[in-house]
């Protein structure tokens, strides 16, 4: 009877550690911007995830403004070692790690982290660089000044970064 418990336990132990909690969280995003003289602004997005559970990969909407342009020029993983950001792959059935792919009509960039037979994360974090140059955010006031109409930070992202 204690083996047919200890073989239950030990069959029941993998079920327990695959239902972990999935968990996200951005324990760093940092923004370096230029706006020149035509009004394009250049933006380059480095963000740390920290991934636990069975998370594929992540996400980055963009909320952009009626006539508002937006083209991305890289999307990379940062290597830990060499600290270069290496091209991710455009893809739309992200099939691979490392691919990315435009999703919800285009507004929100989608990229793969891990394949569904790989392990879980477990607290792992992983750095993304995202490079985009932002066109027509100036919005004219009446007194012939300019405002900046744009957001640096995952609009519809819940909770802290």
């Amino acid at each position: 009877m204690i083996h047919c418990r200890a073989l239950a336990v030990a069959l029941l132990l993998p079920c327990a550690v695959m239902a972990q909690d999935r968990q996200l969280s951005w324990p760093s995003v940092s923004v370096t911007a230029h706006l020149d003289s035509a009004g394009a602004l250049t933006v380059r997005e480095t963000q740390t995830i920290l991934f636990s559970g069975d998370w594929n990969g992540a996400e980055r909407s963009f909320d952009l403004r009626t006539g508002q342009t937006l083209d991305v020029t890289h999307v990379g993983r940062l290597d830990p070692a060499t600290g270069t950001s290496r091209q991710l792959t455009p893809n739309d059935d992200l099939t691979n790690v490392d691919d990315f792919a435009w999703v919800n009509g285009g507004s929100t960039l989608r990229w793969r982290a891990r394949l569904p037979s790989d392990p879980p994360f477990d607290r792992t974090a992983i750095t993304y660089v995202i490079e985009a140059v932002y066109g027509r955010i100036l919005v004219p006031q009446p007194d012939g000044t300019f405002l900046l109409d744009h957001n640096f930070a995952m609009v519809d992202r819940e909770g802290p970064i």
